[in-house]
């Protein structure tokens, strides 16, 4: 057996006779004859009275008391136990050693720290295993397979099985106090062994209560798959494991009713498949499936529950056929997946054939008495409610079929937006580069103001190039003139007109270098803030403008209400931020042709404001209630939905 230290394999090799102890010897201080060991005497009141000593044992009492009382299982008590026993005596190693089938055994999972292996503890102290185990009194060895560490071995009487809890010391000294804190440890070892086996009773009551209760639930349901989806749930609480589903018969056929945490079940889906596979392959079986399979005998048709636990993620699946009685035929069936350790264990299959004759014939009885579905519903309604509720139900259709009779005004309500009534552009006269622009949208312009500039140092020097070339032109026309060459006078006449004509196109330019705006409003769209030096093209648009007085608001009628809506019906709007100054008109115009916008249909209708204030700006949005035609009640409330079902089935 391999310990917690790295070095011991090394130093276990020279194996020799033990050296016993005694515990009289250790605490009376006496030499033993065999040893020549002294343990050194312990003054009991003294060490009663060191304040470090008991608030050791305050935390020793605490540490096990909390172990005690933790219900944990007996391995994982054990390993607690075992670091609590080296830590209060000093001591580098402890372990539990069994005696099973007439051996003693000392195993890796019941060892911590530094102890001897198995083959090196029987054949040191085997003979005297059976005589510690009969001591009333702790024992201590020397073993030289430890290099000579003292060993203590105390008995634990409360054990099935003779046991026997060792552990490893640095040394000899102050035994006293070591065998004083190691029979804390002892006894709380046999109190958990007790607790574990009271646990174990009461485990079978709390499940004859479980099983009490469920069928006493199964009674009380209303319905055979509620029953089923109950029980999954409380059985995943109860038992821990990871699912549980359940199928049953109906028809002949067998049919997954409910799996644990679902809701509504998909029967489509690989999951449910595989459910009502494993369901089938259990019936088929009629006994009790595991997979993995605990022996060779169960392991035969467990394909289906193989696929289940490969499907869900479980390392294991257990089911059982759902029966009154082992002579009739099952009704269902039942399925568990989880761990193998949980649903392999004694009690989870105990568990399973208590419960399942028990849950069988209370599943087999509420089918049998289930009604109807309209029964079920009358009767609820009749148990939940009084005669004069039930009276009340004609009365207040009655008043609701009225209510829906009394006529109001039909009101659309549909978004709006403002936008100018025309629209202005500023284009670019030529092409050019614009060298910068003033302007952004948003802005407010007035009548010639400035909006942008483009570059002139490209026209002034042809201005000044054609110039020049006009007069030289003028100068040849005189000299061709004087020597009386009318050929040349005439082509230099000609070549002046052309010269003259380009400098008026450049003058025109040089004179519309600065893009003014057309009328007085907002700019609406348009900026050249980061587009400066890029070049333009004659007619190109740089801004659109639009005045702010009137402005026109147009609303977006969806097409389903369009209908209703005509000229002349009255309006409220209420813009964006202005929404305590509603305003009131009427529709002056209402589009022919629908437009999509934000992917609705829509149809556009329009109508002025004088906006004197200028509050009203382009691309505000805002709200509309339409006041349409008088209509009944129902009618404005269900015409929608019943012109959609119109619509879409074609029996109506």
């Amino acid at each position: 057996m391999k310990t917690s230290d790295s070095t011991t394999n090394s130093k276990l090799t020279n194996l020799g006779s033990h050296r016993p102890i005694s515990a009289k010897s250790a605490s009376g201080g006496k030499t033993h004859s065999s040893t020549g060991v002294k343990a050194p005497h312990i003054d009991a009141r003294r060490f009663a009275r060191n304040p470090k000593s008991r608030a050791n044992d305050s935390t020793l009492d605490a540490e096990l008391l909390q172990i005690v009382t933790s219900n944990a299982d007996n391995s994982t008590a054990d390993r607690a136990l075992r670091t609590i026993a080296i830590k209060a005596a000093q001591a580098v190693g402890a372990a539990h050693i069994l005696r099973e089938n007439e051996l003693w055994t000392l195993t890796a999972d019941r060892a911590t720290g530094r102890v001897p292996t198995n083959g090196a503890l029987v054949q040191e102290c085997g003979d005297q295993l059976q005589e510690f185990v009969e001591s009333e009194s702790p024992s201590v060895l020397q073993l030289e397979c430890l290099e000579g560490l003292p060993v203590v071995f105390l008995s634990l009487r409360s054990a099935k099985q003779p046991e026997l809890f060792m552990v490893t010391l640095k040394n000899s000294d102050d035994l006293t106090s070591t065998f004083a804190k190691l029979r804390k440890v002892v006894s709380a070892l046999q109190l958990v062994r007790r607790n574990s086996s009271l646990n174990n009773s009461m485990w079978q009551l709390n499940s004859l209560a479980a099983i009490m209760e469920l069928v006493g639930k199964i009674e009380k349901s209303d319905t055979v798959k509620s029953a089923c989806e109950m029980i999954s749930n409380e059985l995943v609480s109860l038992l821990g494991c990871e699912s549980v589903a359940i199928g049953l018969f109906k028809k002949r056929k067998l049919e997954l009713n409910a799996i644990s945490g679902i809701a509504k079940i998909d029967r489509a889906s690989r999951t449910c498949k595989d459910y009502q596979q494993a369901l089938y392959e259990s019936v088929v079986r009629d006994q009790q499936g595991t997979y993995p399979a605990v022996d060779t005998d169960n392991g035969h048709l467990l394909l289906a529950h193989k696929q289940l636990a490969s499907t869900v993620q479980s390392q294991s699946a257990i089911s059982q056929p759902l029966a009154n009685d082992d002579d009739e035929d099952a009704i269902g069936s039942w399925i568990f997946t989880g761990s193998q350790a949980q649903l392999a264990s004694e009690h989870f299959g105990r568990f399973i054939d208590t419960a399942t004759p028990h849950i069988s014939g209370a599943l087999d009885l509420l089918r049998r008495a289930q009604k109807s579905r309209l029964k079920r519903m009358w009767s609820l309604f009749k148990r939940k409610t009084k005669f004069f509720t039930r009276l009340m139900i004609p009365i207040s259709l009655l008043s609701f079929f009225l209510l829906m009779q009394v006529p109001i005004t039909y009101k659309v309500r549909c978004n709006c937006t403002v936008e100018p009534v025309l629209r202005r552009f500023a284009v670019a006269a030529f092409d050019g580069l614009v060298e910068s622009g003033f302007v952004e949208p948003g802005d407010l312009v007035e009548k010639d103001q400035v909006l942008a500039e483009i570059d002139g140092r490209t026209i002034r020097w042809e201005l000044l190039g054609v110039s020049s070339e006009r007069k030289q032109s003028l100068r040849q026309r005189a000299i061709e003139l004087a020597d009386r060459n009318i050929p040349k006078t005439l082509l230099a006449e000609l070549e002046n007109r052309r010269l003259t004509a380009e400098e008026e196109v450049l003058k025109y330019k040089q004179d519309h270098l600065k893009i003014r705006s057309p009328i007085s409003g907002v700019v609406l769209s348009g900026s050249l803030e980061r587009a400066e030096a890029a070049s333009v093209k004659t007619g190109q648009v740089l801004f659109e403008i639009g005045p702010l007085d009137p402005v026109k608001i147009e609303i977006a009628i969806p097409a389903d209400d369009a209908s209703q809506v005509k000229k002349g019906h009255p309006v409220t709007v209420w813009i964006e931020g202005q929404e305590d100054r509603p305003r009131e008109s009427v529709i002056e115009r209402i589009h022919p042709r629908s437009e999509i916008r934000d992917a609705q249909n829509i149809f556009v209708a329009e109508l002025k404001f004088e906006n004197p204030e200028e509050m009203l700006r382009p691309g505000m949005k805002g709200v509309v209630r339409i006041d349409a035609e008088k209509r009944s009640l129902g009618w404005s409330l269900f015409h929608k939905p019943i012109n959609y079902l119109r619509s879409r089935l074609t029996w109506w």
